[in-house]
């Protein structure tokens, strides 16, 4: 009897087995197994994060060929003085729109100053401007100068050029352009002291 009850006990277990097996393991004697507990997975380092690019320097760019401003007043362009001894009929225009193509239209185009002073009984003019063009601005008028008379003693660089009845003197000093003109001026020696006067106040 003691034989075949463990017979049974034994069957009973090995049916336990077979429908737990995909669970649990058993024992040669049929008692469940503990199953062994999964290890851990083992732990993935993370992926060195990427160095984040630098982000390239920026290029400087060249300035702007761009002219500067001039805000000389007129009164003190050409001084009062010097243009009464030039010729005491003469006074300064309080507003001036130069004409369109003249010297000191360009100068206004290129935000500097032109003054104009006006002959009382004659109408004549002295015209006077200066400006600060923008390099290939400056380097171009100083290139159509020089078609004209050279002149020495003053600025840079001088010349003295006529359109019409009228003679302009242009002095190139630093980075300025001064024209100075009338149909007073038949030689650049005409406008000395005026010249003179103008090339100052750009100090």
């Amino acid at each position: 009897m003691l034989s075949r009850s463990l017979s049974s006990t034994a069957l009973v277990a090995l049916t336990v087995c077979a429908l737990a097996g995909t669970l649990v393991g058993c024992t040669s004697t049929g008692e469940p197994r503990a199953t062994p507990s999964a290890s851990a997975s083992p732990s993935t380092s993370p992926l060195p994060s990427a160095t984040p690019s630098e982000s390239p320097t920026p290029i400087e760019s060249a300035p702007p060929d761009q002219p500067v401003a001039v805000t000389i007043p007129c009164k003190s362009v050409v001084s009062a003085q010097t243009m009464y001894d030039f010729n005491p009929n003469f006074g300064l225009l309080a507003k001036f729109t130069p004409e369109a193509g003249s010297f000191a239209a360009r100068a206004v185009a290129d935000k500097g100053v032109a003054c104009r002073w006006i002959n009382q009984t004659s109408g004549d003019t002295v015209d006077v401007s200066i400006s600060r063009p923008a390099p290939t601005g400056f380097a171009a008028a100083k290139g159509a100068a020089t078609s004209g008379k050279p002149v020495t003693g003053i600025g840079d660089a001088a010349y003295f050029t006529t359109r019409g009845t009228a003679g302009t003197v242009q002095v190139f000093i630093g980075n300025y352009w001064v024209t100075v003109t009338s149909v007073y001026f038949s030689s650049a020696s005409d406008a000395q002291s005026i010249v003179a006067d103008a090339v100052a106040s750009t100090r």
